[in-house]
């Protein structure tokens, strides 16, 4: 995984603990995290395929 989206993950859990315990959230920042995620699920799901495609060596 590229490191913005192993920050962006990071960031989406500090905001997710902000909120829960502190009440604190901003439309801004759930929007911006909604996109990475979007971007991470993407990522994931090519990775994951291109990992089905590799051979498996025993």
């Amino acid at each position: 995984l590229s490191p913005m989206l192993v920050e962006a993950l990071q960031l989406g859990k500090t905001l997710r603990e902000n909120a829960d315990y502190y009440g604190e959230f901003s439309e801004a920042a759930a929007i911006q995290m909604l996109e990475d995620a979007e971007e991470f699920l993407k990522t994931a799901k090519r990775l994951t395929k291109q990992e089905s495609r590799i051979p498996k060596t025993e």
